[in-house]
């Protein structure tokens, strides 16, 4: 006879599980897609598109809350890795980004920071431990930020109901006090 149930040994595990971050991953090449993919696909929802504009018709169709990173390519046709991160940075702001690229210019690097709000630059050829800790170090930031946004929200939330409750006691006590001065009044005549 078991002492308690076996399913509830590690619930832990089930909830990540079922909560894994989706991670976007935009190169023109099939091959790299394929490498990054079959790094992240055990711990991550892995998307891929083989250019920037099908990433954006993606982005588009998506929850707001449903994508934590994009991984691109830097030098791709049509749309470079920046140009796609800058135009996510709007309507995506909490978006972990990530450039990798076998170009490794250096105002290329300040570029992409500055405009398309690059969390990190990655060079190729990458080494996959090294690609993995970058991932899970974005990945625990965004879950940082996440967390530190609904506990805001939340203690914005019990602010203005702190604020509400307090104007209501204001005006009751005022009331009183009316009342009071009231009797005091009447008392004295």
């Amino acid at each position: 006879m078991a002492i308690f149930s076996s399913k509830n040994l590690n619930p832990k595990q089930n909830s990540d599980e079922q909560k894994k971050h989706t991670v976007l991953l935009v190169d023109d090449e099939e091959g790299n897609l394929h490498v990054m993919s079959s790094l992240l696909n055990k711990t991550c929802h892995v998307l891929t598109a083989l250019n920037g504009q099908l990433a954006l018709d993606m982005i588009k169709n998506m929850g707001e809350d449903e994508l934590s990173m994009i991984i691109t390519d830097q030098r791709m046709p049509q749309m470079t890795g920046v140009e796609l991160l800058e135009r996510t940075v709007v309507s995506r702001p909490d978006t972990m980004r990530l450039i990798v690229s076998g170009y490794s210019d250096i105002s290329e690097i300040l570029v992409a920071i500055n405009k398309a709000k690059i969390y990190h630059f990655i060079t190729k050829p990458f080494e996959p431990a090294d690609f993995l800790e970058t991932v899970n170090l974005a990945l625990e930031t965004y879950d940082f930020k996440k967390k530190m946004t609904d506990q805001f929200e939340r203690m914005q939330t019990q602010l203005t109901s702190n604020k509400d409750t307090l104007e209501i006691k204001e005006v009751q006590l005022e009331k009183a006090l009316t009342k009071l001065r009231t009797l005091g009044e009447d008392v004295e005549t």
